[in-house]
Protein backbone atom coordinates (compact mmCIF):
# COMPACT_ATOMS: atom_id res chain seq x y z
CA UNK A 1 0.00 0.00 0.00
CA UNK A 2 1.24 3.33 -0.62
CA UNK A 3 1.28 6.34 1.16
CA UNK A 4 2.45 4.33 4.49
CA UNK A 5 4.93 5.38 7.05
CA UNK A 6 6.24 2.59 9.53
CA UNK A 7 5.96 3.37 13.14
CA UNK A 8 7.62 0.35 14.49
CA UNK A 9 7.03 -3.11 15.70
CA UNK A 10 4.86 -4.57 18.19
CA UNK A 11 4.89 -8.48 19.20
CA UNK A 12 6.76 -8.84 15.94
CA UNK A 13 3.49 -7.21 14.07
CA UNK A 14 4.57 -4.40 11.71
CA UNK A 15 2.53 -1.36 12.45
CA UNK A 16 2.18 1.56 9.91
CA UNK A 17 -0.38 4.94 9.15
CA UNK A 18 -1.43 5.77 6.38
CA UNK A 19 -1.39 8.77 5.33
CA UNK A 20 -5.39 9.42 5.72
CA UNK A 21 -4.97 8.85 8.91
CA UNK A 22 -3.24 12.03 9.28
CA UNK A 23 -6.72 13.95 7.93
CA UNK A 24 -8.72 12.31 10.19
CA UNK A 25 -7.08 12.70 13.07
CA UNK A 26 -7.10 16.34 12.91
CA UNK A 27 -10.56 15.87 12.27
CA UNK A 28 -11.61 14.03 15.04
CA UNK A 29 -9.40 16.73 17.54
CA UNK A 30 -10.84 19.74 16.02
CA UNK A 31 -14.38 18.40 16.13
CA UNK A 32 -13.57 17.65 19.84
CA UNK A 33 -12.19 21.28 20.35
CA UNK A 34 -14.12 23.18 18.86
CA UNK A 35 -17.50 21.34 18.94
CA UNK A 36 -18.16 18.74 21.72
CA UNK A 37 -15.94 19.42 24.60
CA UNK A 38 -16.98 23.47 24.72
CA UNK A 39 -20.55 22.25 24.93
CA UNK A 40 -20.18 19.65 27.20
CA UNK A 41 -17.79 21.28 29.19
CA UNK A 42 -17.59 25.32 29.41
CA UNK A 43 -15.22 27.66 30.36
CA UNK A 44 -12.51 25.88 29.61
CA UNK A 45 -9.50 28.25 27.92
CA UNK A 46 -8.98 27.24 23.78
CA UNK A 47 -5.54 25.59 24.65
CA UNK A 48 -7.27 23.38 26.82
CA UNK A 49 -9.94 22.44 24.63
CA UNK A 50 -7.11 21.85 21.87
CA UNK A 51 -5.09 19.72 24.41
CA UNK A 52 -7.95 17.65 25.11
CA UNK A 53 -9.32 17.15 21.95
CA UNK A 54 -5.50 16.12 20.38
CA UNK A 55 -5.41 13.76 23.38
CA UNK A 56 -8.64 11.76 23.21
CA UNK A 57 -8.32 11.92 19.17
CA UNK A 58 -4.67 9.90 19.65
CA UNK A 59 -6.36 7.92 22.49
CA UNK A 60 -9.23 7.28 19.77
CA UNK A 61 -6.32 5.76 17.70
CA UNK A 62 -4.41 3.69 20.11
CA UNK A 63 -7.64 2.06 20.97
CA UNK A 64 -8.61 1.23 17.01
CA UNK A 65 -4.44 -0.25 17.58
CA UNK A 66 -5.56 -2.60 19.97
CA UNK A 67 -8.85 -3.84 18.64
CA UNK A 68 -6.56 -4.60 15.70
CA UNK A 69 -3.78 -5.98 18.03
CA UNK A 70 -6.49 -8.07 19.57
CA UNK A 71 -7.28 -9.52 16.15
CA UNK A 72 -3.86 -10.34 15.24
CA UNK A 73 -2.41 -11.81 18.19
CA UNK A 74 -5.48 -14.39 17.90
CA UNK A 75 -4.24 -15.16 14.40
CA UNK A 76 -0.52 -15.85 15.40
CA UNK A 77 -2.06 -18.29 18.26
CA UNK A 78 -3.39 -20.00 15.71
CA UNK A 79 -0.69 -20.36 14.04
CA UNK A 80 -1.46 -17.80 10.88
CA UNK A 81 1.15 -15.24 9.86
CA UNK A 82 0.60 -11.47 10.62
CA UNK A 83 2.30 -9.06 7.78
CA UNK A 84 1.27 -5.66 9.74
CA UNK A 85 -1.27 -3.41 10.93
CA UNK A 86 -2.41 -0.25 9.44
CA UNK A 87 -3.91 2.32 10.57
CA UNK A 88 -6.19 4.47 8.26
CA UNK A 89 -9.23 7.10 7.63
CA UNK A 90 -11.76 4.45 8.78
CA UNK A 91 -10.03 2.69 11.30
CA UNK A 92 -7.67 0.16 11.08
CA UNK A 93 -6.70 -3.45 9.30
CA UNK A 94 -4.63 -6.54 10.15
CA UNK A 95 -3.39 -8.08 7.31
CA UNK A 96 -3.30 -11.90 8.16
CA UNK A 97 -2.21 -13.56 5.12
CA UNK A 98 -3.92 -16.78 5.44
CA UNK A 99 -7.44 -17.83 5.45
CA UNK A 100 -8.67 -19.35 8.31
CA UNK A 101 -8.77 -23.09 8.08
CA UNK A 102 -12.05 -23.49 9.92
CA UNK A 103 -15.78 -22.08 11.16
CA UNK A 104 -14.39 -21.30 14.83
CA UNK A 105 -10.61 -20.08 13.53
CA UNK A 106 -12.39 -17.79 11.65
CA UNK A 107 -15.27 -16.93 14.40
CA UNK A 108 -13.14 -16.36 17.36
CA UNK A 109 -10.26 -14.04 15.34
CA UNK A 110 -13.11 -11.98 14.30
CA UNK A 111 -14.83 -11.38 17.56
CA UNK A 112 -12.21 -10.98 19.66
CA UNK A 113 -12.03 -7.11 17.61
CA UNK A 114 -15.35 -6.06 19.32
CA UNK A 115 -14.90 -7.59 22.53
CA UNK A 116 -11.92 -5.36 22.89
CA UNK A 117 -13.68 -2.32 21.88
CA UNK A 118 -16.15 -3.41 24.90
CA UNK A 119 -13.21 -4.50 26.94
CA UNK A 120 -11.41 -0.75 26.41
CA UNK A 121 -15.45 1.21 26.78
CA UNK A 122 -15.88 -0.64 30.36
CA UNK A 123 -12.26 0.27 31.09
CA UNK A 124 -12.93 4.00 31.01
CA UNK A 125 -16.00 4.14 32.19
CA UNK A 126 -14.47 2.59 35.55
CA UNK A 127 -12.10 5.37 35.27
CA UNK A 128 -14.45 8.25 33.99
CA UNK A 129 -17.01 7.22 37.14
CA UNK A 130 -13.93 7.28 39.32
CA UNK A 131 -12.94 10.58 38.40
CA UNK A 132 -16.01 12.49 38.42
CA UNK A 133 -14.80 14.62 41.45
CA UNK A 134 -11.30 14.75 40.24
CA UNK A 135 -9.43 16.35 37.24
CA UNK A 136 -12.58 17.77 34.75
CA UNK A 137 -10.09 16.92 31.55
CA UNK A 138 -9.46 13.36 32.58
CA UNK A 139 -13.13 13.67 33.37
CA UNK A 140 -14.01 14.36 29.91
CA UNK A 141 -11.18 12.25 27.73
CA UNK A 142 -12.25 8.81 29.91
CA UNK A 143 -16.14 9.69 29.14
CA UNK A 144 -15.33 10.18 25.51
CA UNK A 145 -12.78 7.24 25.18
CA UNK A 146 -15.71 4.83 27.04
CA UNK A 147 -18.55 5.95 24.38
CA UNK A 148 -16.58 5.81 21.30
CA UNK A 149 -15.29 2.57 21.93
CA UNK A 150 -18.47 1.07 22.66
CA UNK A 151 -19.63 2.60 19.22
CA UNK A 152 -16.54 0.95 17.74
CA UNK A 153 -17.30 -2.39 19.54
CA UNK A 154 -21.12 -2.45 18.19
CA UNK A 155 -20.57 -0.97 14.60
CA UNK A 156 -17.93 -3.93 13.89
CA UNK A 157 -20.85 -6.24 15.18
CA UNK A 158 -22.75 -5.25 12.16
CA UNK A 159 -22.97 -8.15 9.98
CA UNK A 160 -21.49 -6.90 6.96
CA UNK A 161 -18.28 -7.65 5.53
CA UNK A 162 -15.65 -7.12 6.15
CA UNK A 163 -16.37 -5.77 9.15
CA UNK A 164 -15.98 -7.92 12.45
CA UNK A 165 -19.65 -8.73 12.33
CA UNK A 166 -19.82 -9.84 8.50
CA UNK A 167 -16.74 -11.94 9.53
CA UNK A 168 -18.80 -13.57 12.29
CA UNK A 169 -21.23 -14.25 10.03
CA UNK A 170 -19.30 -15.97 7.52
CA UNK A 171 -18.35 -18.26 10.29
CA UNK A 172 -21.77 -19.21 11.44
CA UNK A 173 -23.42 -19.76 8.13
CA UNK A 174 -19.65 -22.04 7.47
CA UNK A 175 -20.59 -23.93 10.76
CA UNK A 176 -24.49 -24.27 9.70
CA UNK A 177 -24.19 -25.03 6.27
CA UNK A 178 -20.51 -26.88 5.99
CA UNK A 179 -20.09 -25.09 3.33
CA UNK A 180 -17.26 -22.24 2.84
CA UNK A 181 -18.59 -21.08 -0.64
CA UNK A 182 -22.16 -20.58 0.61
CA UNK A 183 -20.79 -18.71 3.58
CA UNK A 184 -18.55 -16.38 1.57
CA UNK A 185 -21.95 -15.55 -0.55
CA UNK A 186 -23.97 -14.79 2.31
CA UNK A 187 -21.62 -12.61 3.80
CA UNK A 188 -20.68 -10.60 0.46
CA UNK A 189 -24.42 -10.49 -0.02
CA UNK A 190 -25.17 -9.29 3.63
CA UNK A 191 -22.10 -6.52 2.92
CA UNK A 192 -23.34 -5.11 -0.21
CA UNK A 193 -26.91 -4.75 0.99
CA UNK A 194 -25.50 -2.96 4.63
CA UNK A 195 -23.38 -0.64 2.30
CA UNK A 196 -26.60 0.61 0.55
CA UNK A 197 -28.40 1.05 3.44
CA UNK A 198 -25.97 3.32 5.45
CA UNK A 199 -26.01 5.41 1.54
CA UNK A 200 -29.78 5.37 1.51
CA UNK A 201 -29.42 6.74 5.49
CA UNK A 202 -26.55 9.35 4.28
CA UNK A 203 -28.54 10.53 1.73
CA UNK A 204 -31.78 10.97 3.93
CA UNK A 205 -29.68 12.81 6.11
CA UNK A 206 -28.27 15.08 3.85
CA UNK A 207 -32.02 16.05 3.13
CA UNK A 208 -32.82 16.44 6.90
CA UNK A 209 -30.23 19.28 6.88
CA UNK A 210 -27.32 17.56 7.90
CA UNK A 211 -24.60 17.75 5.07
CA UNK A 212 -21.59 16.07 6.91
CA UNK A 213 -23.31 13.24 8.46
CA UNK A 214 -24.98 12.27 5.53
CA UNK A 215 -21.90 12.39 3.71
CA UNK A 216 -19.68 10.18 6.17
CA UNK A 217 -22.70 7.50 5.49
CA UNK A 218 -22.45 8.03 2.53
CA UNK A 219 -18.69 7.33 2.22
CA UNK A 220 -18.65 4.49 4.63
CA UNK A 221 -21.67 2.94 2.81
CA UNK A 222 -20.04 3.06 -0.58
CA UNK A 223 -16.62 1.75 1.33
CA UNK A 224 -18.15 -1.76 2.47
CA UNK A 225 -20.37 -1.85 -0.44
CA UNK A 226 -16.95 -1.96 -2.56
CA UNK A 227 -15.23 -4.29 -0.29
CA UNK A 228 -18.20 -6.55 -0.11
CA UNK A 229 -18.96 -6.89 -3.60
CA UNK A 230 -15.07 -7.44 -4.57
CA UNK A 231 -15.00 -9.96 -1.68
CA UNK A 232 -17.95 -11.82 -3.81
CA UNK A 233 -16.45 -11.41 -7.27
CA UNK A 234 -12.82 -12.50 -6.09
CA UNK A 235 -14.48 -15.94 -4.72
CA UNK A 236 -17.03 -16.72 -7.39
CA UNK A 237 -13.66 -16.19 -9.67
CA UNK A 238 -11.69 -18.79 -7.30
CA UNK A 239 -14.64 -21.24 -7.56
CA UNK A 240 -14.62 -21.05 -11.52
CA UNK A 241 -10.85 -21.72 -11.80
CA UNK A 242 -10.85 -24.02 -9.04
CA UNK A 243 -9.16 -27.33 -10.14
CA UNK A 244 -8.52 -25.85 -13.33
CA UNK A 245 -5.44 -26.70 -15.60
CA UNK A 246 -3.53 -24.32 -18.09
CA UNK A 247 -4.61 -27.20 -20.30
CA UNK A 248 -8.26 -26.59 -19.44
CA UNK A 249 -7.86 -22.80 -21.01
CA UNK A 250 -6.61 -23.68 -24.10
CA UNK A 251 -8.25 -23.96 -27.57
CA UNK A 252 -7.28 -27.50 -28.50
CA UNK A 253 -9.44 -26.46 -31.97
CA UNK A 254 -7.65 -23.57 -33.01
CA UNK A 255 -6.10 -23.46 -36.59
CA UNK A 256 -2.27 -24.00 -37.57
CA UNK A 257 -1.23 -22.54 -40.91
CA UNK A 258 -0.01 -24.59 -43.01
CA UNK A 259 4.50 -24.25 -43.20
CA UNK A 260 4.29 -21.79 -46.75
CA UNK A 261 1.49 -19.56 -45.35
CA UNK A 262 3.84 -16.36 -45.76
CA UNK A 263 1.52 -14.88 -42.70
CA UNK A 264 4.11 -17.56 -40.44
CA UNK A 265 7.41 -16.41 -42.10
CA UNK A 266 7.37 -12.94 -41.75
CA UNK A 267 5.22 -12.69 -38.67
CA UNK A 268 1.58 -11.18 -39.99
Amino acid sequence: MSGVIQLGHLFGISIRVHFSWIFIFLLVAWSLATRYLPDEYPGWSTNTYWGVGIAASFLLFVSVLIHELSHSLVAISRGKKVKGITLFFLGGASEIEEESANPGEEFWISVVGPITSFALAAIFWGLFLATSSGNPQFHATTSYLAFINLVLGAFNLLPAYPLDGGRVLRAVVWKATGSVARANSVASFMGSLSGFAFIAIGVSSIFAGSLVTGLWFIFIGWFIHSAASSFGHQQAAARALSGKTVRDAMDEDQLTPPPWDHRTRFGR
